[in-house]
């Protein structure tokens, strides 16, 4: 059995670039892997994407056009989020 500790310093160094551990957030890994397969980001996802990961298995414009979708998922996350307090819908 692993504790939550345990799993986060396996991420850690699954991660890590030349020798240095990055802690990692677990609600970044959905973002990633859907960039990484070529899939959607899931609509409600706040994550983003782990840019060392990124950046090591993509080329630098799939890479800049990853971030550019993550900015823009993340952008529409947090618009739906301010407006409906003001219009009182909720999606």
């Amino acid at each position: 059995m692993h504790t939550q500790k345990q799993n986060h310093s396996n991420l850690s160094s699954l991660i890590g670039a030349e020798g240095q551990q990055e802690p990692v957030e677990q609600i970044d890994l959905v973002p990633t892997l859907s960039l990484l397969l070529g899939l959607p980001i899931p609509q409600n996802s706040l994550g983003r994407g782990i840019t060392p990961l990124l950046e090591h298995s993509l080329s630098m414009r799939d890479l800049l056009r990853a971030l550019q979708l993550n900015c823009h998922q993340l952008s529409l996350v947090l618009q739906e989020n301010v407006e409906a307090p003001r219009t009182g819908t909720y999606t």
